[in-house]
């Protein structure tokens, strides 16, 4: 998966949430004084971009690329957990966990090769490992639920699970009473579930969020789209109409920005556009959407 290109000048100034698709960049040092960050950089051919540290000050960081070929312009970030010395290395443990989510009562995490761990209470078939058997400890889903590809950013709702893969698919599994899965039905899924690409209008997904019992995601892009359980208009859409399938939310909506993170509550959500704005719609009963009413 590829997050925003970014010019080189730029990014040798500053490398904001922004850029990253909502990601910040992180780099840490554990115990034995190795250093480590979760994006790696290639060209615009795809071809990897060695790095390395110079200095760590402070929480802040110089980072240089060891070589960058004549004429690029511009570097593409990829989300993965990388060592970093005076050249790139692989040599983090590839089961090291290095996402967490959790939803109302389950649980799940990815280690740094891409596989899906997953843990708590099953009912509805929220864990994905094709029953309905709650599991006290992590209990791998096959990758072959994801046709054998890396996932690479997973999201817990309130009874229901989703990810992306490293290709940008979007697979769902658990609770559908609301087609909160996207699959356009209201079926139960207890295994993952491939949502069309067709659906994103062949765009690859970057970003997902699962709320109560609606869904959003990104694409590589910056268009967001919305499905499920729409009462108090929580989908953005206009209307309080369910939605079975992944539907687009007008660029107008937000300016004509792109958008670049997104967050779902039990009944509203959020996003940040490209400039980052903050849009917020839904239920509001609490302010809980920030615009000085209950309304």
């Amino acid at each position: 998966m590829r997050g925003r290109g970014i010019n080189v000048n730029e990014f040798m100034r500053s490398l904001t949430p922004k850029q990253t698709k909502g990601n910040p960049f992180i780099v840490w040092e554990d115990g034995n004084g190795n250093y480590y960050c979760n994006f790696r950089f290639e060209d615009a051919n795809g071809t990897e971009i060695p790095f390395y540290i110079r200095d760590l000050d402070n929480g802040l960081i110089s980072l240089y690329f060891n070589i960058l070929p004549a004429g690029t312009s511009t570097v593409y970030l990829i989300p993965e957990i990388n060592m970093i010395n005076k050249g790139r290395g692989r040599e983090m443990p590839l089961d090291w966990f290095t996402v967490l989510a959790l939803g109302y009562v389950h649980s799940g995490m990815l280690t740094g090769d891409g596989k899906v761990y997953m843990w708590g209470y099953n009912y509805y078939g929220r864990l994905g490992d094709g029953t309905t058997t709650d599991r006290y400890v992590p209990t791998l889903i096959s990758q072959s639920a994801f046709n054998n590809e890396k996932v690479v950013a997973l999201s817990l709702g309130r009874d229901y699970s989703g990810c992306i893969t490293e290709t940008g698919k979007v697979y769902m599994w658990g609770r559908n009473a609301n087609g909160q899965l996207g699959d356009g039905t209201t079926t139960d899924r207890y295994v993952p579930t491939l949502i069309s690409q067709s659906a994103f209008n062949n765009e690859k997904v970057v970003g997902l969020s699962l709320g109560n019992l609606h869904s959003g995601c990104i694409t590589a892009t910056g268009k967001l789209y919305m499905w499920g359980w729409n009462n108090y208009g929580r989908l953005g859409d206009g209307t309080t109409t369910n939605r079975l399938v992944p539907t687009l939310i007008p660029q107008s909506s937000f300016n004509n920005e792109t958008v670049v993170s997104l967050s779902l509550g039990g009944y509203h959500s959020g996003c940040i556009t490209e400039t980052g704005k903050l849009y917020m719609w839904g239920h509001n009963n609490h302010g809980q959407l920030g615009d000085g009413t209950t309304t």
